[in-house]
Parts: C-alpha cells; structure tokens; sequence
C-alpha cells in the first residue's frame, strides 16, 4: 500500500509521513550512495594504475563533491520553492517542507543506481588509461557510450518524478492547492533540469 500510495499518490502518502530526523537522513544516505559508489569506482578505475596513496587526495575530493550535490539539490530546492512560495502564502512550515522534501530524492537515488550500473558495464569494456590523453579519449567514450547516455535520459526523466513528489511536499507542507504547489515548484525544477542536461547531454 506505502509504494503505491507513493508512486500515485504522493500528495495523501507525504501527509502522513514520519518528519523525524532519522528518516530524513536515511532518506538523504540513500540518496548519495549510489552517486558516491558510481564516481569513486570511476575514480578508481581511472587511477588503476596509480598507487592508491598518490591518488587519495583525488579519491577523497571526488567523494566530498558527490556527497554535497545531491544535498545540495535537496536543500537547494527546498529553499527555493520557499523563496518563490513567500509570493502566494507566509503559512507553512519551512522545516516540514525541507524534511518532507527528502522524499523526492528517492527517484534521484534510483536513477543513480541506473547510472552506477551503466558506468561499471562501461568501464569493464575498456581498458585503464595510462596516460592523460588516453584518459580524455576514455572520458569521451564514456560520455557518448549508448548506455551511458541512456542512463542520463533516465537521470533526468525522473528528476521529473522527484519534481511531482516536490510539488506534493510544497501542498502538504505549506497548505496551498495542488495546482498552486506544482506552480511553485516549476520555476526552481525547469532550472535545476537546464543545469542538470547541460552536465549530462
């Protein structure tokens, strides 16, 4: 009944979901795992032939950076449909919003599933780069490999499902109407899909 009501009707599954902070920082541990998974083995792979204690200081700026996107697109929104909210209603809680917000990065977290398996399909077909040009070439045989480009579609399809499961969080958590909850949230998620097929297109 739960993953039903999530995936058809998110706006009745968010009014009673649980705002504690422990499940909004699983929610948020699910959703940069498969990110972080994803570019520390493409990390890796990429410095195969590198003593590991020469490259830490790549492995460990690869995992702060995949673990600060996808909170900063949480909170990120979360304020921003805030910010554009102040026009319509001062009511609501900002801090509901923000808990229940973590709910629309479960989609993120799939499709980051979809990419980790699409980079590690990828990756098992070539061969470790030895040199810095060798790694460029890579990179763009990555980045125009079938598979890879198809997970970056799904990526950004269903950022469109975390934008519903948004608008939902906006309705609940500010009190306004569905079709007032999914004009707020249009102006932040068109943008945040714009940068997002910019990086990934």
């Amino acid at each position: 009944m739960g993953v039903t009501e999530f995936v058809l009707d998110p706006w009745s599954f968010l009014e009673h979901r649980d705002e504690s902070r422990v499940s909004v920082l699983v929610l948020l541990l699910v959703a940069v795992v498969p990110g972080v998974v994803s570019d520390l083995y493409s990390t890796w792979w990429s410095l195969k032939e590198v003593p590991v204690a020469a490259g830490v200081a790549t492995y460990g700026l690869t995992a702060i950076v995949s673990l600060v996107v996808p909170l900063a697109i949480w909170a990120g929104m979360a304020i921003a449909i805030r910010v554009v909210s102040l026009a319509v209603t001062m009511d609501g809680q900002f801090t509901k919003l923000l808990k229940l917000s973590a709910y629309g990065m479960i989609p993120y977290a799939i499709s980051g599933v979809v990419g980790l398996v699409a980079t590690a399909l990828v990756l098992n077909d070539l061969q470790s780069p030895q040199t810095v040009e060798a790694l460029q070439q890579a990179g763009t045989r990555i980045q125009n490999d079938p598979r890879v480009r198809t997970a970056n579609l799904v990526h950004l399809e269903f950022l469109l499902w975390s934008g519903l499961l948004w608008s939902a969080a906006t309705a609940v958590s500010l009190d306004v109407t569905k079709r007032k909850a999914a004009l707020l949230v249009a102006g932040p998620l068109a943008a945040l899909l714009g940068v997002q097929a910019f990086l990934v297109l």
